[in-house]
């Protein structure tokens, strides 16, 4: 997945993924920290109404000022034209391994 990001972020991990998007860690270089990118599927990316609901998603999260929703830093298209939005990277346990550590 290196190749998403060529001119942008370096070093992409993929850390999680879901029905529309991928969300990377990778390094921001111009910003000298590490931060989240979420990717639009590109199976997703060939539909008008999948583009307008994930740039919607980040216009709407980007609005938002609450200290347990991550600022959105960032919205632009990968070198393969996948939109993404880069936000603030949150450490910690994922709510999956949180439901199975407390069962």
């Amino acid at each position: 997945m290196s190749e998403l990001f060529q001119d942008r972020f370096e070093k992409p991990e993929l850390i999680g993924e879901g029905g529309m998007g991928c969300v990377f860690r990778v390094d921001d270089p111009r910003l000298g920290r590490s931060v989240a990118v979420k990717v639009l599927h590109s199976e997703c990316s060939e539909e008008t109404k999948f583009k307008k609901r994930f740039q919607k998603e980040a216009r709407t999260v980007g609005g938002l000022e609450h200290p347990s929703i991550p600022p959105v830093y960032e919205y632009g298209e990968t070198d393969q034209g996948l939109p993404y939005f880069a936000l603030k990277l949150l450490e910690g346990e994922n709510l999956a391994s949180l439901i199975e550590r407390l069962r």
